[in-house]
């Protein structure tokens, strides 16, 4: 499947061996590796925001926001995340430095 596959690619294919012990080893340019790597590591960094945004509107849109942010991250995270009382009152104002404190403790990644 590979064989008949490979001139279908951007890039020059190698192939050692024959049948089913035939080893495959693609000719990709540096160039398009550092795009690649800079591609994934974007992806990354925008599904960890979008991971955040995803609490932030739990916490918004539902009661008990907080308790069910929380329980998420101790399920994840495996340690207990405590809510002081004034993020409970005022969660938008007072949540950002207990976010802080969780991702010092290592509770997000």
């Amino acid at each position: 499947m590979t064989a008949a596959a490979a001139p279908a690619l951007r890039f020059s294919m190698s192939v050692t061996g024959s049948g089913e012990d035939a080893c495959y080893a693609a000719t990709i340019p540096n160039s398009s590796r550092a795009v690649s790597r800079f591609g994934w590591m974007l992806r990354r960094v925008l599904g960890k925001i979008l991971s955040v945004a995803r609490l932030f509107k739990a916490l918004l849109t539902f009661d008990g926001g907080l308790d069910y942010a929380a329980w998420k991250l101790e399920r994840h995270s495996g340690q207990s995340v405590e809510i002081p009382d004034r993020v409970r009152r005022h969660p938008l104002i007072f949540v950002w430095p207990l976010l802080w404190k969780l991702y010092r403790r290592g509770v997000i990644r």
